[in-house]
């Protein structure tokens, strides 16, 4: 049997000190049964000539003259022609045998995705410790552990480490997308509502970290307040999970909310949510949706009956919950003080 065709879709934006390494990376897979599908977004530092200058038959390149991030790249996306896909970056490196120690968990159809550890390097390429990619630290869990820990703490897993089963592009890259700061997370929740995913353990990724920030995930208030916004959309991703059943398995502790064998998925929800005091995504969410179940007869019957919680309790509740307030001066206040621990630890 042939090798089978893995499609790389190498996202490419002013980074030409660092495309070629990147490009080779890619081309020196010790898998080479692949396409290097090249999308690079108006780039204005040469890039695209040192795209240009590559004559190898595996690659496919799509230059654009106009910056449209992620809606050029999408286009890319859907041009895939392999049975699976990965996402590269041009500024980013991987080691030769990333894509062939990943497609043997893959090649299991009940594995949507595969990624890897993760290797911090800085502007000149010295490997380095970064609060960037700690969390990515991560070892294997069901996709039930996984969808909890999304909810509870966000990203755990590295972009441009995947390799993805392309029957999952749809779901993980839709054509349109609103989101700039979490699209790749809100990815990650569909994918692992319907498939298994697998971390493996070596550093096959070096993932640049840029000294001026640069990076769209680094820390910063303009980051930290789409962040903010965007993770409250992403959580109503959990409210399609109406199945009790299925709910249980990511929250073990709703098992609570089960009353003679019926639950109020929604209201058990709202309550894991309401529990991340911290967190104005979850608390928002999770008060929006006790407005909107007790705007139902049926449904505000039953939680009074089985929860004991009405129209009053949510009176009460919401004044204890305080949630646009002081937010974001807290934040700025945090990133005043990681400043100067970082230039005077």
């Amino acid at each position: 049997m042939s090798a089978p065709l893995i499609s790389v879709v190498l996202t490419s934006y002013n980074h030409a000190e660092f495309l070629r390494d990147s490009i080779e990376s890619v081309l020196s897979q010790t898998h080479e049964n692949i396409e290097l599908i090249i999308s690079d977004d108006a780039s204005t530092d040469g890039s695209q000539d040192i795209i240009r200058s590559y004559d190898d038959p595996r690659i496919r390149v799509m230059l654009w003259d106009k910056n449209r991030r992620r809606k050029n790249h999408a286009q890319a996306y859907y041009a895939a022609k392999g049975d699976f896909f990965a996402i590269h970056h041009s500024d980013d490196l991987w080691l030769p045998d990333k894509l062939e120690k990943q497609l043997k968990y893959v090649q299991n159809p009940r594995v949507g995705a595969a990624f890897t550890q993760v290797q911090g390097i800085d502007d000149k390429g010295n490997s380095i410790s970064d609060s960037l990619v700690a969390p990515f630290a991560v070892k294997n869990m069901s996709r039930h552990s996984w969808l909890r820990e999304f909810f509870f703490n966000g990203n755990r897993l590295c972009h441009p480490s995947v390799l993805l089963r392309s029957e999952f592009i749809p779901l993980v890259y839709p054509k349109a997308s609103s989101l700039i700061q979490i699209p790749d997370l809100r990815g990650w929740v569909r994918l692992c509502k319907k498939s298994e995913i697998r971390v493996l353990p070596q550093k096959l990724v070096k993932f640049r970290i840029h000294s001026d920030n640069s990076n769209l995930s680094a820390f910063g208030v303009d980051n930290y307040i789409r962040f903010q916004n965007e993770m409250r959309y992403l959580l109503e991703e959990y409210t399609s999970i109406t199945d009790p059943d299925e709910l249980l398995k990511i929250f073990p502790e709703i098992e609570y909310f089960l009353v003679d064998g019926e639950m109020d998925t929604g209201f058990a929800l709202s309550q894991l949510l309401l529990s991340q005091k911290n967190s104005g995504p979850h608390l928002n969410l999770g008060i929006e949706m006790l407005y909107s179940i007790l705007d139902d007869p049926d449904r505000a019957d039953f939680i009074e009956k089985n929860y004991n919680f009405n129209a009053e309790s949510l009176r009460q509740l919401v004044t204890k919950h305080d949630i646009y307030a002081h937010r974001t001066m807290h934040m700025l206040q945090e990133v005043v003080r990681e400043r100067e621990q970082k230039e005077h630890p």
